[in-house]
């Protein structure tokens, strides 16, 4: 064999071991990635009795957050609210505060306050290596004077600071439909004769120490009604009589008559156009009057019935 022969073989072998060597990678990096699921969705209710504005606050920690990491440095993963929606309705006009609370990250971190939604917030830090799926704990407060009642649905973007992954869950915080009405009793009033012997009116008598407190998240106005609906005498049966009785409500309508004479009306309006009403302690004054010759003496109770419509 000519020695030619021999050096094109060796020739040969020698591109075919280089190609085979060409095949070799090194191993990649995992890919990053970072997931976020829904809340559940948390209802503010009134805090307090009729006549206060604290909703909530409302806890939901049903979502979880995991991040796969990739190469490279240690990540940062933030939070921000990019989207609200209210079911029914524009959820323009809110106070509600939103917060967020990553198991293992950073603490409670404030997301909306009052209705104005924040600039992006650090939840997670310095991460090295992937997390589990780490529990997320949103908490809502609102106000009854600012916030109607329904459903908000916040979109809230997550985001890794090291490869710029994301997820975009949603957190669901409803405001409880509110119409909480309370008035208390007042005290008695005696209609003692106007004049001398041998006059007729008696009266009037005023009371002003019963109070209204009300509350509502209603998106329309509300009115507030009131009506006798019992009478009765302390030590016997209600005989006919003529009293006249009236009330008042701070801030109201004026003054409404709820008997004339001894004849019960139609329930009136003490109140209007509560829009998304807090109102605390307003004064109710009743006022009553009659005749010796039309009411027998005693103690007349009356049964009134306020009403939000």
């Amino acid at each position: 064999m000519k020695p030619t022969g021999m050096r094109k073989l060796l020739a040969v072998g020698l591109v075919l071991t280089a190609l085979a060597t060409g095949l070799t990678r090194p191993a990649q990096a995992a890919a990053e990635r970072l997931t976020v699921t829904n809340s559940g969705t948390f209802t503010m209710n009134l805090l307090g009795s009729a006549g206060t504005a604290a909703l909530g606050p409302a806890t939901d920690s049903t979502a979880t957050l995991t991040f796969t990491k990739g190469g490279g440095a240690n990540a940062s993963i933030t939070a921000v609210v990019t989207a609200t929606s209210l079911t029914g309705g524009a959820a323009a006009g809110h106070d509600i505060t939103l917060t967020v609370n990553v198991a293992g990250g950073t603490g409670t971190q404030t997301l909306i306050s009052g209705g104005t939604v924040g600039a992006a917030v650090t939840v997670m830090s310095n991460l090295s290596a992937s997390t589990p799926a780490e529990t997320v704990t949103y908490t809502a407060t609102s106000n009854a004077s600012s916030t109607v009642a329904g459903t908000y649905t916040f979109t809230v973007k997550y985001l890794s600071s090291a490869h710029g992954s994301t997820s975009s869950p949603t957190a669901a915080a409803a405001v409880a439909t509110v119409d909480s009405l309370t008035v208390g009793n007042s005290g008695s009033m005696a209609m003692n004769l106007a004049g001398a012997a041998g006059t007729d009116p008696m009266g009037p008598a005023t009371d002003s120490t019963a109070v209204l407190n009300y509350t509502h998240t209603a998106n329309a106005t509300k009115s507030i009604t009131a009506q006798v609906t019992g009478t009765s005498l302390a030590g016997g049966a209600v005989t006919p009589h003529d009293i006249t009785l009236t009330v008042s409500v701070a801030g109201g309508t004026g003054a409404q008559t709820l008997i004339t004479a001894g004849t019960t009306a139609a329930a009136q309006t003490v109140y209007s156009d509560a829009a998304k009403a807090v109102l605390t302690n307003l004064t109710v004054t009743y006022s009553a009057g009659g005749h010796a010759s039309g009411t027998v003496g005693g103690n007349y109770q009356f049964t009134v019935t306020y009403t939000s419509v």
